[in-house]
């Protein structure tokens, strides 16, 4: 008798559903284990399909950067618009010209510590001296 399958747990296919769902959550940012958690998928999974459709793998690349694209796009918008503080940041940021400097300023005493290899050192040092006299 055959065993039947139990249908708990994570779907093995990736329907065109779920390929739909994944690439809104990558277009949202999400990272991998992001969106195959969020979508009820199993990482094997989502990589298994990924390496039969290159097509998918193509868009998913293109998805996973689309916040990056969109951010920059919104900050260049607000600095075409005249803002004086976005556009502080954005020099601060990608520009060595207009980055912010730190400087750190070390006070204090340094105390000499003798350590054991400084003593006996000083004592070969000692027996030289004794040693010429």
């Amino acid at each position: 008798m055959a065993k039947k399958k139990n249908a708990i747990g994570r779907p093995r296919k990736i329907t065109e559903e779920v390929v739909q769902k994944l690439e809104r959550s990558f277009q949202a940012g999400l990272s991998i284990d992001q969106a195959c958690a969020a979508n009820n998928i199993a990482r094997s999974t989502f990589f298994d399909y990924l390496r039969k459709n290159e097509d998918f793998s193509h868009r998913i690349k293109a998805l996973q950067i689309h916040p990056q694209i969109k951010a920059k796009y919104n900050i260049v918008n607000k600095i075409n618009e005249g803002d004086i503080n976005l556009s502080k940041w954005y020099l601060e940021k990608t520009s060595d010209e207009f980055a912010v400097k730190n400087t750190h300023e070390v006070v204090g005493q340094v105390n000499h510590v003798h350590t054991r290899q400084e003593e006996v050192m000083a004592q070969v040092e000692k027996m030289k001296l004794v040693g010429e006299s």
